[in-house]
């Protein structure tokens, strides 16, 4: 069996494709990576020298692929490492086939709120839990930024709103914190590495070509 998940994405440069692929074999789940992105290409290296059985996918979390995609000199705004559990879960039957092979999840600037000065505020479409999430950014100096975080989903209310509210981000290590918090949420969510986009885009660390197009898109296929 092999599940394969497909992004597009602004964060990076304009409409970079990455492909993640999932193949299990004797218990266990390998991963391969190909992308348009040159700066993925030592950690789809990386990838290729792992492998989990299904005890190990349970307990994988994004801090433990975070770890590997920084020491390739990737940075926490990088929707790769949450691509990647999306997908190993959809191939170890922890997440429904039928409702994944017709769901888009969708990362996108919020129109409605983002044209005011000095603030961000970008929208989750997370189909596989159903809930859609909001996480804005406001500058409140030159160096800090506030982040806040809407939805309905009981674990990031319970444990990652707090990590992040009324904690002024000061870079990108601010933002790796809230990854490492991440592991008592789902490890499959994407807001962790909303929190990180939102901040980049808010510092002008990432500008999105196209406010008309998603940040960005997976889509989910298995054969």
């Amino acid at each position: 069996m092999t599940t394969k998940a497909t992004l597009i994405e602004q964060v990076c440069g304009q409409d970079i494709k990455s492909e993640v692929e999932i193949t299990t074999a004797n218990g266990k789940s390998r991963i391969k990576l190909t992308s348009d992105c040159p700066k993925l290409s030592l950690f789809a290296n990386k990838l290729t020298e792992l492998e989990f059985d299904r005890m190990q996918v349970y307990n994988l979390g994004l801090y433990d692929l975070w770890l590997i995609a920084k020491s390739c000199g990737l940075k926490p705004y990088c929707p790769v490492p949450t691509i990647i559990l999306n997908a190993i879960w959809l191939e170890n039957g922890m997440v429904a086939e039928s409702l994944a092979n017709k769901s888009i999840t969708r990362i996108f600037l919020d129109p409605s709120k983002s044209s005011e000065r000095k603030k961000t505020r970008i929208k989750i479409e997370q189909p596989l839990c159903g809930y859609v999430a909001f996480v804005k950014a406001n500058s409140i100096s030159p160096q800090k930024v506030e982040i806040s975080i809407i939805t309905p989903c009981s674990k990031i209310r319970q444990y990652l709103k707090k990590e992040v509210e009324g904690k002024p981000f000061r870079s990108f290590e601010d933002c790796e914190r809230v990854i490492g918090e991440a592991k008592r949420i789902t490890a499959s969510c994407f807001i962790p590495v909303a929190v990180s986009i939102a901040y980049g885009i808010e510092t002008k660390a990432i500008k999105v070509a196209s406010k008309d197009r998603p940040i960005l898109e997976m889509t989910f296929s298995k054969s």
